[in-house]
């Protein structure tokens, strides 16, 4: 009996380390230097890696991976310039990275303290990235900044940081449904600012920067293919009341080049565009410009430049083909 068992056992051991048969165990590493911090790591499945460093005080940290290969990062402060992150009641806080899939890589760094970040993953071969560096003004409830993505190979990277004394974001999304797309949102001040993108289709792509107080920059996007850079300079700081308004939204396919500039003060911009392979362009310098651009078709061409303040422009292009250009000088 004694010999029986030992070739049993012995049978088992040979398996396990038979050529393919290795078994690929899950890594968690996790640092906290400092008071009241708080760390939680859950994966099931295979090659999955997180690292969670949090030098401070009450940071918060939160990582969930369900496949294989996924990478998960959180860094909180550092050993030479640690954070003292808020508790705040009716705040959602800390870092929260959820991956389901496989080959999908999050990471979160934060500069300062955290009151609220999300990267949500289902899919293969996403990644999120945040480097955040500005914490005020942030909505109860909810995530401030936020990464959700849901498809494959999706890519999406969010960056704040402070300037002339302001620090925060009020609402920073990137929500990206199909394949292959890439989305970019890029804050410096931002004091309660707004910025959205959300794409639903593959190979979209959306970039936009603020720099500036109390702006709203929004881009939706349905369909494949689309292309969209919008950008916000704010020429006066301090001056809580104005603000600059960029939105696109788009349903079609392949309008490769739609972009919203604006450089100023309480300057509205709006693009609507139903239809493929269109070009929109909406440049304001000054304050208190509006331009409203509508495309309702195929292979139109339409652009608008403000210089100067008090300015109002509506463009509508309605078949295809079309072209128009407006310039105002004011």
């Amino acid at each position: 009996m004694n010999q029986t068992r030992m070739m049993v056992l012995g049978s088992a051991l040979a398996l396990l380390l038979a050529p393919g048969m290795a078994f690929s165990a899950n890594v968690a590493d996790v640092t906290q230097v400092g008071d009241s911090n708080v760390a939680t790591a859950d994966q099931a499945g295979a090659e999955n890696k997180a690292d969670v460093s949090q030098y401070g005080n009450k940071s918060k940290a939160d990582v969930d991976q369900i496949g294989n290969s996924n990478k998960a990062t959180v860094a909180q402060g550092t050993s030479g310039s640690p954070i003292n992150s808020g508790d705040l009641v009716g705040y959602v806080t800390g870092a929260k990275i959820y991956q389901e899939g496989n080959s999908n890589t999050a990471s979160t760094t934060w500069h300062v303290g955290n009151l609220g970040s999300r990267i949500s993953q289902i899919g293969h071969g996403n990644t999120g990235t945040q480097d955040l560096s500005a914490t005020e003004g942030y909505k109860a409830g909810k995530y401030a900044i936020d990464i959700q993505q849901l498809g494959d190979d999706n890519q999406a990277a969010q960056t704040t940081s402070p300037s002339y004394g302001s620090y925060g974001i009020q609402d920073m999304l990137i929500y990206q449904k199909g394949n292959s797309n890439l989305g970019t949102q890029t804050s410096i001040g931002g004091k309660a600012t707004v910025m959205t993108i959300s794409q639903t289709g593959d190979n979209n792509n959306s970039t936009q920067s603020q720099d500036g107080m109390v702006d709203v920059t929004i881009a939706n996007i349905v369909g494949d293919g689309n292309r969209t850079v919008q950008s916000q300079v704010s020429s006066v700081w301090g001056a809580a009341t104005s603000y600059n308004s960029a939105t696109i939204d788009i349903l079609g396919n392949d309008n490769v080049s739609v972009t919203q500039t604006q450089l100023g003060v309480s300057n509205t911009a709006d693009i609507d565009i139903t239809g493929n392979a269109n070009i929109a362009t909406q440049n304001q310098i000054g304050n208190n410009n509006i331009a409203k651009l509508t495309q309702t078709g195929n292979s139109n061409i339409a652009s608008q430049l403000q210089t100067g303040n008090g300015n109002s422009s509506t463009v509508s292009q309605v078949g295809s083909f079309n072209s128009a250009m407006v310039v105002q000088n004011h």
